[in-house]
């Protein structure tokens, strides 16, 4: 196997950020939806380090605003 093209690694790079900037919406809004009690509801036993630390952050900067 020879691995990917620049085309198909910059296609799929560009896939990988949409789907990040989508997810972190899906989560911004979840967490004006929730308030501070439902922030570890929504996290749940499911989540990761990178989700939490996504949410911390996001929680955050509702604090902030």
């Amino acid at each position: 196997m020879n691995g990917l093209t620049k085309q198909e690694f910059d296609r799929l790079a560009a896939a990988m950020r949409a789907r990040k900037r989508q997810l972190m919406e899906e989560i911004r809004r979840g967490l004006e939806r929730a308030g501070e009690e439902g922030y570890a509801k929504l996290l749940g036993d499911t989540s990761d380090a990178g989700d939490q630390s996504v949410a911390d952050l996001l929680r955050d900067v509702q604090q902030a605003e």
